[in-house]
Protein backbone atom coordinates (compact mmCIF):
# COMPACT_ATOMS: atom_id res chain seq x y z
CA UNK A 1 0.00 0.00 0.00
CA UNK A 2 1.48 3.63 -0.91
CA UNK A 3 0.76 6.23 0.56
CA UNK A 4 0.74 9.66 -0.52
CA UNK A 5 1.20 12.77 1.49
CA UNK A 6 2.10 16.37 0.26
CA UNK A 7 3.57 18.32 3.04
CA UNK A 8 0.81 21.10 3.36
CA UNK A 9 2.02 25.04 1.33
CA UNK A 10 2.38 26.72 4.51
CA UNK A 11 4.19 24.26 6.57
CA UNK A 12 6.48 23.84 4.05
CA UNK A 13 7.18 27.72 3.91
CA UNK A 14 7.65 27.93 7.61
CA UNK A 15 10.18 25.44 7.43
CA UNK A 16 12.05 27.24 4.87
CA UNK A 17 12.08 30.52 6.63
CA UNK A 18 13.69 28.59 9.37
CA UNK A 19 16.32 27.32 7.63
CA UNK A 20 16.90 30.16 6.25
CA UNK A 21 17.11 31.97 9.52
CA UNK A 22 19.32 29.07 10.95
CA UNK A 23 21.50 29.08 7.74
CA UNK A 24 21.19 25.56 6.86
CA UNK A 25 19.37 23.69 4.17
CA UNK A 26 15.63 22.50 4.32
CA UNK A 27 16.27 19.14 4.89
CA UNK A 28 18.38 20.12 7.39
CA UNK A 29 16.05 21.81 9.40
CA UNK A 30 13.94 18.98 9.21
CA UNK A 31 16.67 16.51 10.56
CA UNK A 32 17.49 19.20 13.25
CA UNK A 33 13.73 19.33 14.51
CA UNK A 34 12.87 15.61 14.02
CA UNK A 35 16.17 15.63 16.55
CA UNK A 36 14.97 17.73 18.99
CA UNK A 37 11.68 15.98 19.05
CA UNK A 38 13.28 12.76 21.13
CA UNK A 39 14.91 15.18 23.65
CA UNK A 40 11.40 16.16 24.83
CA UNK A 41 10.56 16.09 28.53
CA UNK A 42 9.15 12.77 28.91
CA UNK A 43 6.14 13.87 30.29
CA UNK A 44 4.83 15.56 26.75
CA UNK A 45 5.61 12.58 24.71
CA UNK A 46 4.69 12.68 20.82
CA UNK A 47 1.79 10.69 20.24
CA UNK A 48 2.05 9.53 16.62
CA UNK A 49 -0.01 6.86 14.75
CA UNK A 50 1.99 4.46 12.56
CA UNK A 51 0.68 6.17 9.47
CA UNK A 52 1.10 9.63 10.46
CA UNK A 53 5.02 8.60 10.97
CA UNK A 54 5.12 7.14 8.07
CA UNK A 55 3.75 10.27 6.03
CA UNK A 56 6.15 12.46 7.66
CA UNK A 57 8.86 9.48 6.77
CA UNK A 58 7.77 9.81 3.29
CA UNK A 59 7.64 13.36 3.37
CA UNK A 60 11.34 13.59 4.24
CA UNK A 61 12.31 10.94 1.79
CA UNK A 62 10.39 12.98 -1.02
CA UNK A 63 12.16 16.43 0.06
CA UNK A 64 15.73 14.71 0.07
CA UNK A 65 15.42 12.55 -2.45
CA UNK A 66 13.83 14.76 -4.84
CA UNK A 67 10.28 12.46 -4.61
CA UNK A 68 9.14 8.47 -4.27
CA UNK A 69 7.13 6.51 -1.69
CA UNK A 70 7.37 4.59 1.30
CA UNK A 71 5.58 1.34 1.34
CA UNK A 72 3.80 0.88 4.10
CA UNK A 73 3.06 -2.77 5.15
CA UNK A 74 -0.01 -4.29 6.01
CA UNK A 75 -1.06 -4.37 9.53
CA UNK A 76 -1.60 -7.36 10.90
CA UNK A 77 -5.51 -8.14 11.88
CA UNK A 78 -4.69 -8.10 15.64
CA UNK A 79 -8.29 -9.79 16.29
CA UNK A 80 -6.81 -12.98 14.97
CA UNK A 81 -4.31 -13.29 17.68
CA UNK A 82 -6.59 -12.53 20.64
CA UNK A 83 -7.49 -15.40 22.51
Amino acid sequence: MQVNFRMPAALKSELENAAREHNRSLTAEIVSRLEASFHLDEATPIKMTRKELFNLVQEVVMITEGGGFVTIPEEPDQSKNKP
